[in-house]
């Protein structure tokens, strides 16, 4: 993870990096007074920069902040009885399936909806999933923002809804079957990921 970092101090002078009072690097101004850096190597966490001059007083900028967030590619698909937070609504409804060595959850009409929910950055977000039903009259619900519906064939298929977030948000995503009684879908692969 990088950074680019540009500023104006006196023509050929040294300006040193800094995130909060610890250096990070020292560059040198041209003859029109402009520099450039990029620092690498940043790690998950807030940074607060500042440019101090190494000549005359040693005059430095005001902060400039930001925050190196964690890259988002969350999968769930239920190895050995792993639901990695998802949970069903009533608690413990979903029946595990292990078919071919795959290994699925399966949801009847009778549950009203699977959901886990996310603590996430601003950024935009793709929620992808991989279901099947062998009845035409299931209907795969996904709320993930906004409620995406789509009738379910009875081969696997993926299906994907997205959010964007301006802020920090707590979010849930839910499934349902919103289909007719003694129908289900069998979910597996589900994925969250922050689209770069």
């Amino acid at each position: 993870r990088t950074v680019s970092v540009t500023g104006k101090a006196s023509p050929n002078q040294k300006i040193r990096l800094r995130d909060g009072t610890t250096s990070l690097i020292e560059t040198t101004a041209n003859a029109a007074g402009d520099w450039r850096e990029t620092i690498t190597g940043l790690t998950v966490k807030g940074y607060s920069l500042t440019a101090l001059a190494l000549y005359g007083d040693g005059a430095e900028s005001a902060a400039r902040t930001f925050t190196v967030a964690a890259a988002l590619h969350d999968c769930t698909d239920f190895t050995l009885g792993n639901f990695n937070g998802w949970a069903t609504v009533p608690p413990g409804a979903v029946v595990l399936r292990i078919e071919a060595d795959n290994y699925l959850i399966r949801v009847p009409r009778s549950i009203p909806v699977v959901r886990r929910t996310f603590s996430l950055p601003p950024g935009n977000y793709q929620f992808t999933l991989r279901a099947r039903s062998d009845d035409a009259r299931a209907v795969l619900q996904i709320i993930f923002g906004n409620r995406n519906t789509w009738s379910i064939t009875t081969s696997w298929a993926t299906y994907h809804a997205s959010l964007t977030l301006t802020g920090v948000s707590s979010v849930t995503i839910e499934l349902a079957n919103a289909g007719s009684e003694g129908t289900y879908i069998d979910y597996d692969d589900l994925c969250v990921k922050l689209l770069i």
